[in-house]
């Protein structure tokens, strides 16, 4: 665990924010409702961050709730996956149905 507490640590102290273009992608984000080091007021600007919705999901607790509530969380990030990965599949499906009528 140490490794990981030192490395978060130090992207800590030295990232930089450089403003870029928006991702085409969605975001889905959790935070602790009491976490004082990445609470919901501090993980909403990553809205900005994305063109294609943003999904904030507060937890009760505070910096660890992602583990304290790992079930639901997993679920959640299992049903994201899953909704957004549907319209992709059947998009691939039609190109390949085209494909093969030609």
């Amino acid at each position: 665990m140490r490794p990981i507490l030192v490395a978060d640590l130090a992207v800590n102290e030295c990232y930089e924010f450089r403003p870029e273009t928006p991702l085409d992608i969605p975001i889905t984000a959790f935070a602790g409702r009491t976490d004082p080091v990445a609470g919901p007021e501090l993980v909403e600007p990553w809205r900005s961050q994305t063109g294609a919705g943003f999904r904030l999901h507060v937890l009760d607790g505070g910096h660890f709730a992602v583990f304290d509530r790992a079930t639901s969380v997993h679920a959640e990030i299992a049903r994201v996956l899953r909704n957004e990965a549907a319209p992709a599949v059947a998009t691939s499906a039609i190109v390949h149905m085209r494909q093969s009528e030609t």
